[in-house]
């Protein structure tokens, strides 16, 4: 485990309480984290249940909040956060850079370092390198006259490119960059409860992680749901690359 200091969301008296991972794994003998690809075909008949949406709604609307704060502490613009999370939209979609004040160098710059810092857009930059590398097998063809492409030929570049971005209901369609984890933890636990109903449900996060780990009547840790990219994500990143190569 890469979390070495936790906080218990479900502490006595409302009080978080900050406890080691390693006394999680002592006191568990441990438990399987689960591999959500292997897994996938008892995760997916439970991704449209009421509860279960209703959860990932609440996770991303705060988590659009959160970035709408970020947004106004760095000084940056706002406008693109002044939004709901749509459920039609995959998490993976809410992974766009930070708005960029044109007429501000210094805060061009410090807005470009920290979209880097967050890997912001890694769906889109991934999907634009696979058709660029399209272009160039000449599996699709793309001549721009002039300076610009018009906007037919953005429209024919876009359509292309959307084959490459996370089709829903897979597991990449839920994988949200910058701490993604964090924020969906409590999604996670939801989920855990109708995909596992026999374990009892609970989540902890870091400052920057979160899981959902469920318990059998003795209190031992047996499952724990992870999308911190160091488990899965990072599996079904290369397995995405892997499959677009």
């Amino acid at each position: 485990m890469l979390i070495t200091a936790i906080k218990r969301s479900d502490a006595p008296g409302g009080k978080p309480t900050r406890i080691l991972m390693n006394s999680l794994v002592a006191m568990s003998d441990l438990p399987t984290v689960l591999n959500l690809e292997e897994n996938w075909h008892l995760i997916l008949p439970h991704l449209s249940h009421p509860q279960v949406m209703a959860a990932l709604e609440t996770c991303m609307n705060e988590y659009i909040a959160s970035r709408k704060v970020e947004c106004v502490r760095l000084g940056f613009l706002t406008k693109q956060w002044d939004i709901k999370y749509n459920p039609k939209i995959g998490p993976w979609e809410y992974a766009f850079p930070d708005g960029v004040d044109g007429n501000n160098i210094d805060n061009r710059r410090k807005t470009l370092e920290h979209n880097y810092a967050h890997e912001a857009y890694f769906w889109v930059d991934l999907a634009n390198h696979f058709t660029n590398k399209a272009i160039e097998k000449g599996e699709f063809e793309w001549n721009v006259e002039g300076d610009e492409p018009t906007e037919e030929q953005r429209d024919q570049f876009g359509a292309f490119e959307s084959q490459f971005y996370p089709a829903k209901g897979t597991p990449e369609w839920y994988l949200l960059p910058d701490y993604g984890s964090f924020w969906l933890a409590p999604w996670l636990r939801v989920l855990g409860e109708h995909v596992y109903p026999e374990l009892t449900w609970n989540k902890v996060t870091s400052e920057k992680a979160g899981i959902a780990y469920g318990t059998d009547k003795k209190g031992k840790i047996k499952l724990i749901l992870d999308l911190r990219e160091e488990y899965e994500c990072g599996e079904l990143y290369l397995k995405f690359i892997w499959k677009h190569r």
